[in-house]
């Protein structure tokens, strides 16, 4: 479930009527109110405050998946972990090896935000022993075999692309 933070005007309190109207200076959106006219940016860094708690990483499923990369001419390949709920990035690593032991370092940095039910990943064989080390025996691994399947790995996919 996606959580939508409202914006209100802050001069005549009006929440569902406003035109977009540039940036600020810092690079926020700013906001026209269509009943006053009063101009205004939300202000976001007390919103980052407020939000930390109600976010919950504890879903049913996480996606994992590594994509390549080339930087100045030289192959790495980025590892990442995915919220299915909440689409936010749990888990990143930067590596120029693609192995299981380079799998073991965004999955030991996803055990703190929350816990799954079930982890994604491609047929890799990268992920089997990692999975079951860091997260245990309680988390389900679906490993995605090909696009018949019932449950795919597309999320993470596209976020790659």
């Amino acid at each position: 479930m996606q959580k939508i933070v409202s914006v209100k005007c802050p001069k005549c309190n009006n929440k569902d009527s406003f035109y977009r109207y540039g940036k600020d200076r810092d690079g926020y959106q700013k906001y026209l109110c269509r009943k006053c006219n009063h101009q205004f940016a939300p202000f976001f860094n007390n919103l980052s405050l407020e939000l930390i708690p109600m976010l919950d990483f504890n879903s049913d499923e996480w996606h994992a998946d590594e994509t390549v990369v080339k930087i100045s001419g030289q192959k790495y390949y980025i590892w990442f972990i995915i919220d299915s709920e909440t689409r936010f990035v749990l888990g990143c690593h930067l590596s120029p090896h693609r192995n299981s032991e380079q799998a073991f370092t965004p999955l030991n940095s996803v055990r703190d935000p929350g816990t799954t039910n079930a982890i994604v990943s491609d047929r890799y064989n990268a992920y089997k022993v990692p999975v079951k080390s860091v997260l245990g025996d309680s988390v389900k691994h679906i490993r995605v075999e090909s696009f018949k399947d019932d449950i795919s790995n597309n999320l993470i996919e596209s976020f790659h692309h």
